[in-house]
């Protein structure tokens, strides 16, 4: 009885299947697929346009570059030079140090007293020339009025460095001449007194510049304090090299340390770690660098 009951229901099945009505097929083309768009997003990054317009704003970085420049060269303050061999895990390598104190002349000529000679105890770069003037030599202040002409300039966005809002500008050499290097790279500028605060970039011509044991140096990162009033002075310069050699490559490090600034007629301001100020109260310097000892890498 089971059975005939399960075979009732098959062909009851079977019959409504066969006379179900098959629908019809729409005639004409079938529409077509959805237009497929790529959209690119460029690697160049697109900012918003600057507070003021970007010629007002550089032209007043410009003049307060002049009276930066102009005061800094009234000042004499103590340089400490670092450079540092960076070996491998088992060899701690050397390293270089001198002290100065460093003054100008009324034409700008740089001069310079050693404080603490010069000590080596370099392994791998001890044919390393270090002439001072071409570590000291790199312009420090780029965008002067003077030197103005010499760039293009155009803003990058902004940024906050510790606690200060800095705009970015982005700075390269209209031409690269073969006596004069120029700067090429990016500047931090302070919202509140329209000043350079931080750099990074290398100094460039026409001449071909490798890294080399003679002239290791190309890249520099440089920091400002406000020593006095709205006057930012660069206080602190880091740069980094690989140089390739037979017995496989050379790692050195650079610190520039300046503090201990005496106006002319004035006591001296010191900018030496422990009398540093905070972040964000008119310092770009890494908050970390000791009183005493070789300063810390940013």
């Amino acid at each position: 009885m089971l059975t005939i009951i399960r075979r009732f229901v098959l062909v009851g099945v079977c019959l409504f299947y066969t006379a179900a009505p098959i629908p019809a097929q729409t005639e004409g083309p079938m529409a077509a697929p959805p237009k497929f768009e790529v959209k690119r997003i460029s690697s160049v990054p697109t900012p918003g346009p600057p507070p003021i317009p970007l010629p007002q704003l550089v032209q007043q970085v410009a003049r307060n570059e002049d009276a930066i420049q102009q005061a800094y060269f009234t000042y004499t303050f103590d340089q400490f030079i670092f450079v540092k061999e960076l070996a491998g895990p088992d060899d701690p390598g050397g390293d270089f140090t001198v002290t100065s104190r460093v003054s100008f002349e009324a034409d700008g000529q740089r001069r310079e007293h050693v404080l603490k000679s010069a000590a080596s105890t370099l392994k791998r770069a001890y044919s390393l020339r270090f002439e001072l003037d071409k570590l000291t030599s790199a312009p420090l202040f780029i965008l002067t009025t003077a030197q103005l002409p010499n760039y293009n300039v155009t803003f990058e966005g902004e940024e906050m460095l510790d606690e200060i809002h800095a705009y970015i500008l982005r700075v390269q050499p209209k031409q690269i001449g073969r006596a004069i290097r120029r700067f090429d790279g990016v500047v931090w500028v302070d919202d509140h007194d329209v000043a350079i605060v931080k750099s990074y970039g290398r100094f460039v011509s026409d001449v071909a510049h490798s890294e080399s044991i003679d002239e290791p140096f190309q890249q520099f990162e440089i920091y400002r304090e406000n020593i006095v009033g709205q006057m930012w002075f660069p206080t602190y310069v880091d740069s980094d090299s690989v140089i390739s050699q037979q017995d496989g490559d050379l790692h050195l490090s650079l610190v520039m340390h300046s503090s201990n600034f005496h106006a002319a007629g004035a006591a001296a301001i010191s900018r030496s770690a422990s009398q540093v100020s905070p972040p964000g109260s008119g310092s770009t310097v890494p908050s970390s660098v000791p009183a005493t000892s070789v300063p810390a890498k940013p």
